[in-house]
């Protein structure tokens, strides 16, 4: 068999093709058109070897056929060219000690993790400029495997003693474990030092997060121009059109698309971002105002009726006069996240996410006097211990507590006010209410003198 029956050609490799692939006078590669980058080496000896072309002039030595079959040196060529797009390089080429986890972190940001982050961020940039700004004194000079939970969480501490919110503080420690989880995934380190550091609860209880008056104004001025905006660019597509005699789209009324009641519907009945994107015509119910959550789409497994206030029924009315028919589902997208971070960044209200919008629910029904209990049903919780995160938001309910405690020494004589001064002592540590116990005491000792 000679070089000129067997040249240097490209076709998809198969189990017969790589068998009759023989010796010839010299070497001669066959490219596999399945797998980019991948092909078969023959030498005159006729050894079979796999290599994966992963970069301009770099080879990968894949292995030699038969002992790598054709659907091994596939996979193996694909996950190369993976560790390639994340890191930079095969791991198998990558230099001596790479993986020892002593590359500064500094550098695995500049070198490998920034790339990662514009490939898959639109805010890219400001994302990178934000984890400088939190991370470069206290980890960039440090080696990956330098960043212990010891010093992730004296980090965290000096944060939360600076008036950081504890929430805010999470974030912060979830993003620098993401960051070590890539640097082991693409073989910087075998290991996250941090892997087992505890972040506690996604919402820490007393740090819920809720708008305030203004930022829920702010929100839905946002959201107004945003619909004015996408509207106007609608009218005035629509008149360049007609002008030429081109087919116009349907106007848009009301609402520029489904953002807009998404978000009130969202705020005013406090509904998970699965139970809307899931929920149907048929269990919006505009005549009763209630909205059926069925036990299937509940994140507790149990349906639950949630009412409508005027306000979601004039939304629901207004956006079925205009939304798709082609679909029996009222919020027919799979996510409102693009839309919900440009639109929380036009409203100025920092980071606040769509899931937020049901802790702004709850939040308001406390703190305009609804109990707890009331606002588990409507919120879906399994059970009341998820729904005491809202407590510390009624103060009200707090304050009526302590003063029963306190009301009945009005009527209790002198000698029986040590008494319950005593049972209080015994009561768990409430400092000013104690303080408030002695002072009551020593006014009905004066009265009584």
């Amino acid at each position: 068999m000679t070089e000129s029956t067997l040249p240097n050609r490209r076709v998809e490799i198969t189990r017969a093709i790589a068998d009759g692939a023989g010796p010839a006078a010299k070497r001669y590669r066959i490219t596999d058109t399945k797998q980019p980058g991948l092909f078969m080496r023959v030498s005159p000896s006729g050894v079979r070897v796999w290599y994966l072309a992963w970069a301009r002039n770099r080879d990968l030595k894949l292995g030699v056929y038969p002992h790598v079959t054709v659907a091994m040196a596939r996979e193996r060529a694909r996950k190369a060219l993976v560790e390639r797009d994340e890191a930079g390089a095969p791991a198998a080429v990558r230099p001596a000690g790479q993986g020892d986890g002593s590359m500064l972190v500094g550098t695995f940001v500049a070198e490998h993790y920034a790339a990662h982050i514009r490939s898959k961020r639109k805010r890219a940039e400001t994302e990178l400029a934000e984890m400088q700004s939190l991370f470069r004194d206290r980890f960039y000079g440090l080696p990956l495997a330098g960043v212990t939970i010891a010093v992730a969480e004296s980090w965290g501490a000096a944060r939360l003693a600076g008036g950081v919110k504890p929430a805010t503080v999470r974030r912060n420690l979830v993003r620098l474990k993401a960051l070590l989880s890539k640097a082991v995934e693409w073989g910087h380190i075998e290991a996250s030092p941090i892997a087992k550091l505890k972040l506690g609860r996604d919402t820490p209880s007393g740090d819920d997060a809720y708008l305030t008056a203004d930022e829920e104004r702010a929100l839905r001025a946002a959201l107004a121009a945003r619909d004015a905006r996408m509207i106007a660019a609608r009218d005035s597509g629509n008149a360049w059109a007609a002008a030429r005699g081109y087919e116009t789209l349907p106007a848009l009324r009301h609402y520029a698309d489904h953002m807009t009641p998404m978000v009130l519907v969202a705020m005013n009945t406090g509904l998970r971002r699965g139970e809307l994107t899931s929920l149907h015509w048929e269990h919006a119910d505009l005549e009763t105002a209630v909205i059926t959550v069925l036990a299937g789409k509940a994140k507790s497994g149990k349906a639950r009726h949630v009412p409508m206030n005027a306000e979601v029924v004039q939304v629901l009315k207004r956006w079925k006069e205009v939304t798709p028919h082609e679909s029996d589902r009222v919020f027919p997208i799979e996510s409102p996240k693009t839309a919900w971070n440009a639109l929380v960044e036009e409203a100025g209200i920092g980071k606040f996410r769509f899931h937020d919008l049901r802790h702004h629910f709850a939040s308001r029904l406390v703190m305009a006097g609804e109990d707890l209990n009331t606002v588990r049903e409507l919120l879906g919780h399994a059970d009341i211990a998820t729904t005491l995160r809202y407590a510390h938001l009624a103060p009200e309910h707090k304050r009526r507590a302590v003063d029963a405690l306190l009301a009945p020494l009005d009527t209790v004589p002198r000698e029986q006010a040590g008494n319950a001064l005593e049972l209080m002592e015994r009561v768990a540590d409430p400092e000013t209410l104690r303080a408030t116990l002695l002072k009551l005491a020593e006014k009905l000792a004066n009265s009584a003198g």
